[in-house]
């Protein structure tokens, strides 16, 4: 990743990095930017039979927080209502479910891209 890509092209390749990383540990990406009226999923994925929604959040500088301070409580009950509508779209009765976060911010100090996968970051 470039160091001043411009912000789309940021969140795709953020978007983009988070899913080879996610598959390379084991998990099956069901969808990618599955979207509705209602607002979009980053990334669907199956961890043996848990359905994972994944929100990744890819920043430049901390300026405006970490990228996790970006997904509050409004951005997670959005998310939870998309996935409610997502397992009802895919007729999938009461799975086992996990909403996972994966940020990418630039290190300026380390001059490097610093991805972390957290695994039920909410509910």
């Amino acid at each position: 990743m470039s160091r001043n890509p411009s912000r789309k092209h940021l969140g795709r390749a953020g978007e983009n990095f988070a899913a080879r990383f996610v598959e390379s540990r084991g998990l099956e990406i069901l969808e990618r930017n599955y979207r509705t009226r209602e607002g979009e999923i980053d990334i669907v994925a199956r961890d043996g039979h848990i359905i994972v929604f994944i929100e990744v959040k890819t920043r430049r500088t901390d300026t405006c927080g970490l990228p996790i301070e970006a997904i509050d409580e409004k951005k997670q009950e959005k998310l939870k209502d998309l996935a409610e509508l997502y397992l009802i779209n895919k007729d999938l009765s009461d799975p086992e479910v996990r909403f996972d976060a994966f940020t990418i911010r630039f290190d300026s100090e380390k001059g490097k891209w610093v991805a972390q996968w957290i695994k039920r970051a909410f509910y």
